[in-house]
């Protein structure tokens, strides 16, 4: 049966329901938050909202790729049969230009509700609690207390997800792993990985090694043993800091083991970002 499709057609730039997407660079600058709702931006980030555990609210579309959005709608409700009802609004480019506030080339945007789906709330609170089983399973954690940078946050988070570890645990200083920019670096792989938002991340991390997890700071540092000679654990819980400051003294205190990368050449560290993925190489089973 052919799918009828929600389209609504908007020429007017300051219409009410295009309140999501609404000067977007604007939200940014004054750190506000979507409505309870976040953005994927560009084509392959809106088919992975599709088929994320995250429940779309909307697409906004230019009148171009009409044909190509309809494709992958009817794509996607193979899987998720509600979305035959999700709105998409379609507009002219100029409009479209003029809702986001820049000028938009993938003609593309989705939003989805920030609520986190059960799916990956339960595998974030399994987490926290004994092996009972399995227990030769292998699982892997990226612990980012003060991760400030979006482009960062959003390139580990894709070298997590295509590494195979488990998840992420982030502080409240850490940047937003719903926002516009961090889904467009992950290419839209935040939309899958399970993300934990510790109001006490002192405190998590005692309950993960509570229930089995090795805490491994990665940090240059004195104590550190070299990243090439680093055994793996069963359950294991790795630790970036800071983008300028890395690992303060109390956190490298609580750790179980510091592990860093030896530097060449007078170059003192490597980013964040790329440290994060060889360590991940290193640490998680192929």
């Amino acid at each position: 049966m052919e799918l009828d499709f929600n389209l609504i057609h908007i020429t007017d730039p300051g219409d009410s329901r295009l309140g999501p997407f609404l000067h977007l660079p604007l939200r940014k600058a004054a750190g506000r938050l979507s409505e309870g709702l976040f953005i994927a931006e560009g084509r392959m980030v809106v088919e992975r909202l599709l088929r994320s555990p995250y429940q779309p609210a909307g697409l906004v579309i230019t009148n171009n790729k009409l044909e190509w959005c309809q494709a992958v709608v009817r794509a996607a409700t193979n899987v998720r049969p509600d979305l035959q009802s999700l709105p998409i609004y379609v507009l002219p480019d100029d409009v479209l230009n003029q809702v986001v506030g820049f000028e938009f080339h993938s003609g593309i945007m989705g939003s989805g509700l920030r609520t986190v789906p059960p799916a990956l709330q339960q595998l974030m609170t399994d987490w926290f609690a004994p092996r009972l089983h399995n227990a030769a399973t292998s699982e892997t954690l990226v612990v980012l207390p003060a991760m400030n940078s979006a482009e960062n946050l959003g390139s580990i988070i894709r070298s997590a997800q295509g590494l195979g570890a488990a998840g992420l645990v982030l502080s409240s200083q850490s940047a937003d792993h719903l926002s516009r920019r961090v889904i467009r670096v992950s290419m839209g792989h935040a939309l899958a990985f399970p993300c934990w938002r510790s109001e006490d991340w002192i405190d998590d991390l005692r309950r993960l090694r509570a229930v089995g997890f090795r805490l491994i700071g990665i940090e240059h540092h004195a104590r550190m043993q070299p990243l090439a000679t680093a055994k793996r654990s069963t359950r294991q819980a790795l630790i970036f800091g800071n983008e300028f400051a890395g690992l303060d003294d109390a956190t490298l205190e609580m750790m179980d083991d510091v592990v860093g990368i030896e530097m060449q050449n007078e170059v003192d560290s490597l980013n964040v970002a790329v440290t994060a993925a060889i360590a991940l190489h290193h640490f998680v089973p192929s």
